[in-house]
């Protein structure tokens, strides 16, 4: 009996023909249920550059060696199909594209192409014979993915030898990749390799490939924001020797195209900036990490900032300690560092730019160097030295009140909380910066105190859960998509903006095309006892509750001529939650005979 399984003779195969010395015809005699059947199958975008050898087995047919068979189906796995008599064959999915869009469901337009991709993986087949009931464990492998594989090992072993040292290692690795075409077309190793061009993409997994092979540490890096670098630009890090290796071999061109290795000492990424270096990423992805020290100097010269995004993503992070020599933080600069839980800030440090602490929802602690001139923090948020500007809110703080100290609210202060229910903004904030309180997807109510001047653009934008917001008149200039825009940047149909007639307000819902309604003019303040709204408590207050409660349809609210909402507010004074009663008449004689100090009373 010739068994179908993968052993040591699938490394034999050639470039040009490869042969699976392991491997029976494909009408080979049956398998026991103990044994692995493996087939090959090739994604149809490989096709055109490649074809499975004869010799390759892509089906298998059942046996009659355990009686006639009477039923075959599969029972696990849709990788393989099965016909009653016995014929296992890989499965396929048929996808159709369009430009670059691709669906299983045809587009019915002209000039769509048609993929035919394999399922892969294990799938069983239950055999009925006559005789017996039996199971058939059925692989299918993708050709192209050892046709790539062997193309790599091949050259790492006739390339690469023990006695190399570290660097002629990586110096012949970057070539392989680099003897294939620049082609935005393929950007993996197995589709770069059979179809002889790629990217940057194809060329780093290509790198990764073979430093598996030679036992070397490796990761992707990215690289679009080095000098040259284009959008998505990536290459790889390389650890070994107590250095770091950087390995490129992304360039554009012909083959052989330009590739070369940089020997670093350090992961962090370090720009000039006349007088000092500032850092522009950290290339470490170290998972069990959690405190990352900043250097404070780089070549004998004082590391002073961090650029846009520099430490992104390091979602592994907890605790970063900035240096003394530091003076700037650019915007986005801790952006989803998701598990950051403190950050220290040194006494030059000056300048944080906005969004700097986006989606760090752990982030609660802020450790501010005591001779530091611009920051301050009171264990809840974080301000300007006094307080009179709110730079970061941490969406750990949901219970947090604005202070009255705070007159500024910052850009993306609060951008992207994603735990606050309910915010006010008090009378002494006199600016809402752009983006203060974006995408807060929690959030339901929004309460603005007559005092705010500007709301800056996209403030309140893509809080789907915030369906009304009432802008107070002080409000003379509000910025674009402030309110009432949706994560996708369209007008909210579920949104109300309320306002005075004429308002700025009512100017932004016009040109924004969002629902707007005259808001009720607001209630003044509570004056107890003052029934009538006068500005007074005397008596005529005594006998407006008294006359409410003896005829509400000529006295009461909606009278005209009676008492206000208002007036019943401030009549309610004896702190009983039980509205107006003849009792509060009487806690206002009280309070006018000197005989109750205060109100509203408790008595």
């Amino acid at each position: 009996m010739n068994l179908h399984r993968i052993c040591a003779a699938v490394l034999s195969i050639t470039l040009a023909a490869p042969s699976f010395f392991g491997f029976a015809p494909a009408a080979a005699d049956a398998a026991s249920s103990e044994d692995t059947i493996t087939l090959f199958s090739l994604n149809s975008a490989y096709s055109e550059y490649l074809s499975i050898p004869d010799e390759i087995p892509t089906f298998y047919n059942i046996g009659d060696e355990n009686g006639v068979i009477l039923d075959c189906r599969v029972i696990s796995g849709e990788s393989v199909t099965v016909t009653d008599s016995g014929l296992i064959e890989p499965a396929y999915e048929i996808w159709y594209w369009n430009g670059g869009v691709g669906s299983t469901a045809s587009w019915g337009v002209e000039g769509e192409t048609i993929e035919k991709r394999p399922y892969l993986g294990d799938s069983v087949v239950e055999v009925r014979t006559e005789n017996d009931i039996y199971c058939l464990n059925v692989s299918v492998l993708e050709y192209g993915e050892y046709y790539a594989k062997k193309v790599i090992s091949d050259y790492v072993a006739e390339n690469i030898t023990d006695n190399m040292t570290l660097e002629e290692k990586l110096e012949a690795v970057v070539k392989l990749p680099a003897s294939y075409d620049y082609a935005p077309t393929a950007s993996g190793y197995v589709s770069m390799i059979i179809k002889k061009g790629g990217d940057c993409w194809g060329s780093c997994a290509i790198i990764l490939e073979e430093l598996k092979l030679l036992g070397i540490n490796g990761w992707i890096r990215n690289g679009n924001r080095d000098v040259g670098g284009g959008s998505g630009h990536r290459n790889v890090l390389a650890e070994g020797d107590g250095c770091y290796y950087e390995l490129e071999a992304g360039y554009t061109g012909s083959a052989p195209r330009l590739c070369h290795i940089t020997k670093r000492t350090s992961l962090f990424n370090f720009r000039n900036c006349g007088g000092g270096y500032e850092i522009y990423q950290y290339d470490g992805n170290n998972q069990e990490q959690k405190l990352l020290e900043v250097p404070s100097e780089y070549n004998g010269m004082p590391v002073v900032g961090l650029s846009q995004e520099a430490f992104s993503g390091l979602s592994w992070i907890e605790e970063i300690v900035l240096p003394e020599s530091l003076t700037y933080v650019g915007d986005f600069a801790f952006y989803n560092m998701s598990n950051l839980r403190k950050i220290t800030i040194p006494e030059k440090l000056s300048s944080i730019g906005g969004g700097a602490f986006i989606y760090c929802d752990k982030l609660a602690e802020f450790e501010i160097d005591e001779n530091n001139s611009s920051y301050a923090t009171d264990g809840k948020a974080l301000y300007s030295k006094d307080f009179s500007e709110l730079v970061y809110i941490p969406s750990l703080s949901s219970d947090y009140t604005i202070p009255e100290s705070v007159e500024v609210i910052r850009e993306q202060a609060g951008r992207y909380d994603r735990n606050r229910l309910h915010l006010t903004v008090p009378s002494n904030v006199k600016s809402i910066g752009e983006g203060a309180f974006h995408g807060c997807t929690k959030l339901e109510s929004v309460t603005l105190e007559e005092g705010i001047v500007e709301i800056g653009s996209f403030a309140f934008a893509a809080n789907n859960k915030l369906k009304s917001v009432t802008v107070p008149d002080s409000v003379i200039s509000i910025g674009e998509n402030a309110f009432g825009i949706n994560i996708y940047g369209k007008v909210m149909n579920d949104f109300t903006l309320y306002g005075s007639e004429g308002s700025a307000a009512q100017r932004y819902a016009e040109k924004t095309g969002i629902h707007f309604e005259i808001a009720e003019p607001p209630l003044p303040d509570t004056l107890y006892g003052d029934s009538n709204c006068d500005g007074n408590v005397n008596m005529a207050d005594c006998v407006l509750i008294m006359q409410y409660l003896a005829n509400p349809a000529k006295y009461g609210p909606d009278s005209g001529t009676g008492i206000t909402p208002q007036g019943l507010a401030n009549a309610d004074v004896c702190g009983n939650s039980d509205g107006v009663t003849g009792k509060d008449a009487l806690s206002v004689q009280r309070h006018l005979l000197g005989l109750i100090e205060t109100l509203p009373t408790n008595d």
